[in-house]
């Protein structure tokens, strides 16, 4: 079984950076999970290029749960290695919020809300 890439956002709904993203690695024949966050044509026309689509949404946990477990379905692949989930570097919403206060210039912060009372 070859490592699948995720694809957040393939549908690309936004400027259609994920759908060309997609595209290009099915056409350097890299096997691909493309993410969408509806099934619809545009989900269709991924599956026709030779895309493995999975529905998710990255504000919603339990979907991306099955995103994640889904990719791990063969842990022989994924023994030793790590994964940075948000790309080349793991950055909190506080570096953000420093990255935005450099660029605007003027403080920004960033306040952890817990979901439940």
């Amino acid at each position: 079984m070859a490592n699948r890439i995720l694809v957040t956002g393939a549908a690309g709904r936004v400027g259609g950076i994920g759908r060309t993203v997609t595209e290009l690695l099915l056409q350097q024949g890299k096997a691909v999970r493309a993410m969408v966050r509806t099934e619809d044509d545009r989900a269709q026309a991924l599956r026709v290029m030779g895309a493995e689509v999975v529905v998710g949404d990255l504000l919603d946990l339990e979907s991306m749960h099955r995103v994640i477990v889904a990719l791990l379905v063969n842990p022989q692949l994924h023994i030793g290695k790590i994964y940075h989930l948000t790309g080349p570097q793991s950055e909190d919403m506080h570096f953000y919020a420093q990255e935005y206060s450099k660029a605007l210039g003027r403080p920004i912060t960033f306040q952890d809300i817990a979901l439940e009372p």
